[in-house]
């Protein structure tokens, strides 16, 4: 704590009995932030629900929130049928992700949902998509707004928080994706989608959980850049109408990378965090990984860069009151989506890397 210059920001929290911090975990240190960690199948195996222990064990020790990286999606919830209506609450299949929330629970993990819509989803109501129901919003947007109300409805008062929108910021270089230039991108499931839409998703959601914390959730959304604007700029929009926004999340893909990476530095995304605390929205740090094997140097030395960067978002997260979360994006760097670069706080074998 005194390398990060953070001592005179621990009033209130609960001291160390002088142990070894690492064998007790992070969660001990009883910080005013949650410690996310992510997790799939290699937790609880799909098909017959049992659960890796060592994987259990380290994320019941580290953590203090947990969230499931795929089992709430949309698509993973809904296996279509040949005939009927394909979103008919009755096709919804709930086994998998009732294990995880199952799994927060008993381990006294607050659970993040993740992710109510996405952009990048393959069910989304693509019925709207194409010909003249390119057009059809209201009945695109009764389809999406029945099945957020009845995933966070199954779930209310057992859900700390969740993605309602995750990564609908466009990705182009000149302007907004979408007919509308607002910073909202033409993808598929989503075409035509704008603010107003967007504002419908979270004032449903609330209404089915009127105490769960509500993200806008996106990547590459810290620093000075195009596509950090158009994500305010979305943020801006949902809050002139109104909507019930309690959060954006910076997922945090890092990648050190001199030269093609993507690192902001410490300024930027503190100007970011106070440009939310401004207009009263918290900060979640969701998907945290770091990579640098683009860093010259040794072995060691990449690893002296992960920590480094690692150090200074613990900095922002621990002096800021509207931060309040600190999640990386799994737990073994086995199952890492970036994998085999080395980017999360644990090795293939969960031993601690200086990252930790």
């Amino acid at each position: 704590l005194k390398m990060l210059g953070l001592t005179r920001f621990f009033r209130g929290h609960k001291k160390s009995d002088g142990g070894d911090v690492q064998a007790k975990g992070l969660k001990d240190l009883n910080l005013d932030i949650s410690i996310g960690l992510m997790a799939n199948e290699e937790l609880i195996d799909d098909a017959t629900g049992v659960i890796d222990s060592d994987l259990s064990a380290t994320i019941a020790t580290q953590a203090t929130l947990y969230a499931v990286g795929n089992k709430l999606k949309w698509r993973q919830l809904i296996d279509p049928p040949t005939v009927g209506d394909p979103w008919a609450s009755t096709n919804y299949d709930f086994t998998i992700a009732d294990r995880h929330v199952d799994f927060a629970e008993n381990n006294n993990l607050l659970f993040k949902g993740h992710t109510l819509l996405w952009s990048k989803d393959d069910f989304y109501p693509n019925d709207f998509n194409t010909g003249t129901s390119w057009d059809d919003i209201q009945a695109r947007n009764a389809q999406m707004s029945s099945h957020v109300q009845y995933v966070v409805t199954r779930y209310a008062g057992r859900v700390h928080a969740w993605d309602v929108l995750n990564e609908v910021t466009s990705n182009t270089n000149v302007g907004g994706d979408n007919i509308y230039g607002d910073g909202f991108q033409n993808a598929p499931g989503i075409g035509r989608f704008q603010a107003s839409d967007a504002a419908i998703m979270f004032e449903v959601a609330r209404d089915a959980d009127p105490d769960a914390v509500l993200i806008l959730n996106d990547f590459k959304n810290m620093g000075d850049t195009t596509r950090t604007n158009r994500f305010k700029n979305i943020v801006t929009q949902l809050l002139d109408l109104g909507a019930p926004v309690s959060a954006v999340g910076f997922q945090a893909h890092i990648d050190l990378d001199p030269v093609d990476g993507y690192a902001p530095t410490e300024a930027q995304i503190q100007a970011e965090i106070n440009d939310y605390a401004s207009s009263g929205i918290d900060v979640y740090f969701t998907e945290i990984d770091i990579s640098a094997s683009a860093v010259a140097g040794t072995y060691a030395e990449k690893q002296q860069a992960q920590k480094d960067y690692a150090k200074m978002l613990t900095k922002l997260a621990m002096t800021n009151d509207n931060v309040k979360s600190l999640a990386f994006w799994g737990v073994s760097n086995a199952h890492s989506w970036k994998a085999p670069d080395q980017v999360l706080p644990f090795d293939d074998s969960l031993n601690k890397l200086p990252m930790y």
